[in-house]
């Protein structure tokens, strides 16, 4: 996904280039475009406030407006009611994000609720959902707590926290020990191996922002969090 702004006054032409990885990897793709305009988190929103960590709440999303609606693939349907909570980070500032509940939730983390930084979408009703992020710069973001489908409201938990880390240097971003996905959570080093369980290798997720299972060892674009854990 890539999002474009025009940041003038006047009309601008944009080039849009499909192009492959390499020579092998041709065939037949769908574009798609939509435009939009920059939608401000307001208090129509219902914005909660994180001012002091760890914060937890309790809510209900109940009878709340689906009111977020991002420019780009997130998470979710966006056909559920949401909640929105405001936090200030520092740049390189983690914040470990878990939302809980019976219903079937959706996570995401925005800097103006129409362009999303990260989003999470994993879990089914039950099973609740957790973003780790990084603040890439100073400022204000939005945390959004809404349900996979219309029908999932209801009561939840939210908690705030900054993640414990490991002695090792592996944060929850994680790395790749050949095939098996490895990260630390609170304070906790894990460990998954993905070809024993899904016959696929370890590699950077860009929606996640982190390494987990998949076809091919990517490794993350922004040369910031390397692929192998144990380079050598």
């Amino acid at each position: 996904t890539v999002l474009y702004f025009n940041e003038g006054d006047a009309a601008v032409t944009v080039y849009v280039i499909i192009d492959s990885y390499n020579v092998g990897a041709a065939g037949s793709f769908e574009l798609v475009t939509k435009t939009g305009t920059i939608q401000q988190c307001i208090d129509d929103h219902d914005i909660g406030t994180v001012a002091n960590l760890p914060y937890t709440v309790n809510s209900n999303l109940t009878g709340k407006g689906n009111d977020v609606h991002f420019l780009s693939n997130c998470a979710g349907t966006d056909a559920s009611p949401e909640e929105v909570y405001e936090i200030d980070l520092t740049a390189g500032e983690t914040i470990k994000v878990t939302a809980t509940s019976t219903a079937d939730l959706v996570l995401t983390i925005s800097n103006n609720c129409s362009v999303c930084l990260a989003g999470f979408d994993y879990g089914n009703a039950g099973d609740g959902e957790t973003i780790y992020y990084v603040a890439p710069a100073d400022g204000t973001y939005f945390i959004t707590v809404e349900g996979y489908g219309a029908a999932d409201v209801g009561a939840y938990s939210l908690e705030v926290k900054v993640p414990a880390t490991c002695d090792d240097g592996i944060s929850y971003v994680g790395c790749c020990d050949g095939n098996v996905a490895t990260w630390c959570e609170d304070g906790e080093l894990k460990t998954y191996d993905c070809e024993a369980n899904y016959g696929v290798t370890c590699g950077w997720y860009q929606d996640s922002l982190q390494y987990w299972c998949k076809e091919t060892a990517d490794e993350d674009p922004s040369g910031n969090n390397p692929l192998a854990c144990y380079p050598g």
